[in-house]
Formats: structure tokens, C-alpha cells, sequence
């Protein structure tokens, strides 16, 4: 099992959460998705067949990109 933690930039409603998690829950091989509101994160559990770049790239599909930390 791995378990896949992605911020995201551009959630605007509770509806959004919901849309995510009905559509990475149907993911063949997730377990669990976690939502934090407050820090807009997701917490993902899932089969090591899935990998964490797949389940941003879905993110993004549906309109919802991860947020980039700059590092200095």
C-alpha cells in the first residue's frame, strides 16, 4: 500500500472536494481518500500499481491543479 498526500491550488467549494473524492475513490486499487478543507490536501491510499504522478494527472484533468512549493 502507498499513500499519496497532494496539496491543491484551486478548490473553491465543498462541491469540489466531493467531485474529487467520488472520482478517485472509483480508482480501481484506492483504498481511502482524505480530504483536509483547511489546508486543501488530499490524502490517498492506495495499491503501489497506482502511482502518485497518475492520480495528479487525473487532478488535473478534472481542473484541479497541485500546488508547486518554491523551494529557496
Amino acid at each position: 500500500m502507498a499513500i499519496s498526500e497532494i496539496v491543491l491550488e484551486n478548490i473553491k467549494c465543498d462541491n469540489c472536494y466531493d467531485r474529487i473524492k467520488i472520482r478517485l475513490k472509483n480508482l480501481t486499487g484506492v483504498f481511502s481518500v482524505a480530504v483536509d478543507k483547511e489546508f486543501a490536501s488530499l490524502k490517498i491510499e492506495h495499491n503501489t500499481s497506482i502511482k502518485r504522478v497518475e492520480i495528479v494527472s487525473l487532478l488535473i484533468h478534472m481542473g484541479y491543479s497541485e500546488l508547486k512549493q518554491n523551494s529557496k
